[in-house]
């Protein structure tokens, strides 16, 4: 997020009035990690592609997928460990990461594009940031579209979607 601070700091500097951020997956928890430091007037609105808003639910995700010998499901307390042993290990802050938690410091235009077969970012995390924050945030659902893959499951409407947003939102 301070790459992200030093960019829009050298546009505004540069004559730049309206700021659109885009962040996709991992890039979405940089620009909300920006926006909840910020001043909510510096951007004018945000567009987010699958975004990765609560790490422990990707963690989830993906440990849901997993299992043990004799396929045996992972159990809840052991992603829990993982978790937990992680950020003594790394120093990481899972509950800093988890901008749903947050959304209460979301106040700057926001469209999220998600696929409905998403097996890195769970759509839930999206669905609860919108309806958290409806006023907000506006959900594009892609039916049947992976990580990062609803410009490709419909090239037309993620385009007109995202044109008639920015044009509205800059």
């Amino acid at each position: 997020w301070q790459d992200l601070e030093e960019a829009v700091e050298y546009a505004r500097s540069e004559g730049a009035t309206r700021i659109v951020l885009s962040g996709q997956s991992m890039g979405g928890a940089i620009v909300l990690a920006y926006l909840y430091r910020q001043p909510p007037d510096l951007v004018s609105a945000v567009v987010l592609d699958s975004p990765s808003l609560d790490l422990s639910a990707n963690v989830d995700l993906a440990a849901g997928r997993e299992r043990l010998p004799g396929g045996i499901p992972l159990p809840p307390t052991l992603t829990a460990l993982a978790i937990f042993m992680s950020s003594v290990d790394s120093g990481a802050n899972f509950d800093l990461m988890n901008y749903v938690k947050r959304d209460g410091q979301l106040v700057t235009e926001t469209l999220v594009f998600h696929g409905t077969e998403d097996e890195t970012v769970p759509i839930e995390t999206s669905r609860r940031l919108a309806e958290d924050r409806p006023q907000f945030v506006t959900l594009v659902e892609f039916e049947g579209a992976g990580h990062t893959e609803s410009d490709d499951q419909d090239p037309g409407r993620y385009t007109s979607t995202l044109v008639a947003f920015v044009n509205a939102n800059s």
